[in-house]
């Protein structure tokens, strides 16, 4: 185990290519695995209502964005840093679909629509901030740079979204919201690990722990996600009855 320094990053030869890190390309496919199945399992419930459509674009989008990371990781020394420049920004996009989906249940209208409008403008400025830091920084001796603007883009969506906007609508809406203020809860170990730099093993390393505090996060999406699909079915029949 090792706290505040990185293993050695793993070599290995795959078809005539010098490769790394493998447990960074298995652990991110797993992940791209696990948000297409949650995006289909979502669109299936309603593809039609903002929310759902929204939760599924992030599902997609993230799900990708995490596996290109994960190439990313593994062709390094072909690509260098540039090579994980989609995962990056496609992190970003994600956040934005996430924030949408939220925005959507705003009670007034006209506030969702502003605040969509900022989510979009946050995009497109943290977009622009990152192709700066790609263009300024030698992100190939300093790769963890690169996080800087996604990570500040995640932590406002997530802590306006999934903290303050999640317990209002817990109580106003339906309890199932708690779970994504959970999920929340599940960010700020895996933020340590990433900080500290703890790894465990070179097979499971500071990185894949994080993915596991992910896997959780995005269940936590679901069952609020679910839960709210099976008020609207509970408030349909209220209202028949009525």
């Amino acid at each position: 185990m090792k706290i505040g320094e990185d293993y050695d990053k793993i070599e290995f030869e795959m078809f005539g290519l010098d490769l790394l890190e493998p447990n960074a390309l298995i652990g991110d496919f797993i992940l791209l695995l696990i948000a297409i199945y949650l995006g289909l399992k979502v669109n299936k419930l309603n593809s039609s209502m903002p929310f759902f459509r929204g939760w599924v674009l992030f599902f997609f989008t993230l799900g990708i964005s995490l596996f290109l990371g994960g190439l990313g990781h593994c062709l390094f020394l072909y690509f260098g840093a540039p090579g994980r420049y989609a995962g990056w920004l496609g992190s970003i996009i994600s956040v934005m679909f996430l924030e949408h989906a939220i925005f959507s249940l705003y009670s007034n209208q006209e506030k969702a629509k502003r605040l969509k409008l900022l989510s979009t403008i946050k995009m497109f400025l943290a977009i622009i901030a990152e192709i700066i830091i790609f263009s300024k920084l030698n992100l190939n001796e300093m790769q963890q740079r690169g996080l800087w603007v996604p990570m500040i883009s995640s932590s406002i969506g997530f802590i306006y979204c999934l903290g303050f906007l999640a317990n209002n609508y817990k109580k106003k809406i339906t309890e199932s919201f708690k779970f994504l203020e959970i999920s929340l809860l599940f960010m700020i170990p895996a933020a340590l690990v990433q900080a500290m730099k703890i790894s465990i093993y070179p097979w499971f390393d500071r990185n894949d722990i994080s993915h596991c505090f992910l896997v959780i996060t995005l269940f936590m999406y679901w069952k609020a996600i679910e839960g709210y699909h099976n008020f609207l079915g509970q408030d349909l029949i209220y209202q028949n009855k009525k």
